[in-house]
C-alpha cells in the first residue's frame, strides 16, 4: 500500500446535506407536490430577511428568561439531532436499540441525551428512594445499600466508550442499513463517575480465594442477568473506526475541499494511528487525531480531502497501541463467515457517487 504523506491545506470547508435533513426534504417534496418549487422560493425570501445586511430579527428583541427551562433543553433548531429505532429489528418497542446519531456530533463525548440505549423488558423508572443494591453469595458480610449508603463511598471519574457487542452486527452477510446511525450508532463515550465495584465487593468481604465471577441482575421487567469477571473484564472490545462524515445518506453539494472526520476506539487502550483511503483500500493517508487521546475512549481523527466530482470509495482504519489493524470484511469472514452477529469490526466504505451522494457499500477486500 501507498503511503501519502502529503502537506494539508488549510482552507474553507465543502457543503454537505446531512442524511436526516435530505430526508425530511424529501418527505415534503412528496406531500408538497406541484406547490413544492413556489414553497422553497416563499421560503427562501422569508428567510433572506435574516442574511446580512439586514439585521436579523432575533437581534432586535429580548430573548427567553434566564430560567425558562430550569433544566436545559435542546435548540428547536437541534430537533433533527435523535436517537432512532431501526424499523423491525425487534418485534417489540420495549425490547429494542435506540441508535446515537454519530452523523451530528463533532467531539468525543456523547450528549446523555443521545446515547444510545438497550432494553429488554422497556425503561425501568427507578425511584432512587426505593432502589436498594443488595450483594450476597460468597461474601462474608451479605450487605443490602440505599443508594445514599453507596454515595458516601469514594467515587471515581472516567471517561470510556460503551459498545453494543451487537453493534453493526446487521452488516455480517452484506449491507442492510443506510446511515452511519444505524450502522454502528450502538456506541457512546460519556464521563462515568460512580462507586467501584471491587470498593463494594470488600466492604462485603468477598471470597478472594474462590469467587470466580459477579451475577449482576438488572432491576428492570426483564430481571436481565450477566455475568462479569471478578477483577479483570476479559472480554475486549475490538479497535474499530469509522468515517462519520461524509457518511451514508449524506450528498456532497460542493467539489473542492471536505473535511473527512470519524470516530475510532479500542478496548486495548489507546488509538495509536488512523489510516484513510479515497479509492477503496489502494491508497491510505494518515489521519490528523484529535487530542485529547485517552485509553478505552472514543477517539476523533480527521483529513484534508479535495473532492473531484468523480467516484470515490472512503475508508478509515485503525490500529492500537498494541499493534492491532482493523480488519477487512474478507479477513473477518474468513473466520467467523457471514452467519454472525457479534463483534463486527470490519472496515467500513462509503461509496461517494458522481453526483455527490453516499451510500453504504461493502467491497471485496
Amino acid at each position: 500500500m501507498e503511503q501519502d504523506n502529503a502537506p494539508q491545506r488549510s482552507v474553507g470547508p465543502g457543503r454537505i446535506q446531512l442524511a436526516q435533513e435530505r430526508r425530511e426534504f424529501l418527505r415534503r417534496t412528496l406531500v408538497l407536490g406541484g406547490a413544492t418549487v413556489a414553497t422553497l422560493r416563499a421560503g427562501a425570501q422569508d428567510l433572506s430577511r435574516n442574511l446580512p445586511p439586514n439585521v436579523p430579527e432575533w437581534q432586535t428583541t429580548l430573548g427567553a428568561p434566564i430560567l425558562e427551562h430550569p433544566y436545559g433543553l435542546p435548540s428547536r433548531h437541534e430537533a433533527n439531532v435523535k436517537r432512532r429505532e431501526s424499523p423491525g429489528l425487534t418485534r417489540t418497542p420495549q425490547s429494542s436499540v435506540s441508535f446515537t446519531p454519530l452523523q451530528n456530533l463533532f467531539g468525543i463525548i456523547t450528549p446523555s441525551s443521545l446515547h444510545f440505549e438497550r432494553h429488554h423488558g422497556g425503561m425501568p423508572e427507578v425511584d432512587p428512594h426505593q432502589h436498594r443494591l443488595m450483594i450476597h453469595g460468597m461474601v462474608a458480610n451479605p450487605r443490602i445499600f440505599t443508594v445514599d449508603d453507596v454515595m458516601r463511598f469514594p467515587s471515581v471519574s472516567r471517561i470510556h466508550f460503551i459498545e453494543c457487542g451487537a453493534n453493526t452486527g446487521m452488516e455480517w452477510g452484506n449491507v442492510a442499513v443506510p446511515t452511519v446511525q444505524y450502522t454502528h450508532g450502538m456506541i457512546a463515550c460519556s464521563e462515568w463517575t460512580g462507586v467501584l465495584l471491587s470498593t463494594l465487593l470488600d466492604e462485603c468481604g468477598y471470597d478472594r480465594q474462590r469467587a470466580r465471577f459477579v451475577l449482576a441482575e438488572g432491576a428492570d421487567a426483564a430481571s436481565l442477568t450477566r455475568s462479569v469477571p471478578i477483577g479483570q473484564y476479559t472480554w475486549i472490545q475490538e479497535a474499530k473506526s469509522v468515517i462519520t462524515s461524509p457518511s451514508g445518506g449524506q450528498v456532497i453539494l460542493d467539489r473542492g475541499y471536505h473535511e473527512i472526520t470519524g470516530l475510532a476506539w479500542t478496548g486495548r487502550g489507546r488509538v495509536r494511528r488512523v489510516d484513510v483511503s479515497t479509492d477503496g483500500g489502494r491508497n491510505w493517508r494518515n489521519a490528523v487525531l484529535q487530542e485529547p487521546i485517552l485509553p478505552k475512549a472514543l477517539t476523533r481523527f480527521r483529513l484534508d480531502w479535495d473532492w473531484e466530482g468523480g467516484p470515490a470509495l472512503l475508508q478509515s482504519r485503525v490500529i492500537d497501541e498494541t499493534g492491532y489493524v482493523q480488519p477487512t470484511y474478507r479477513q473477518l469472514r474468513e473466520v467467523r463467515g457471514t452467519r454472525s452477529i457479534y463483534h463486527n469490526n470490519a472496515i467500513q466504505t462509503w461509496r461517494v457517487a458522481a453526483s455527490g451522494e453516499v451510500s453504504n457499500v461493502q467491497v471485496a477486500s
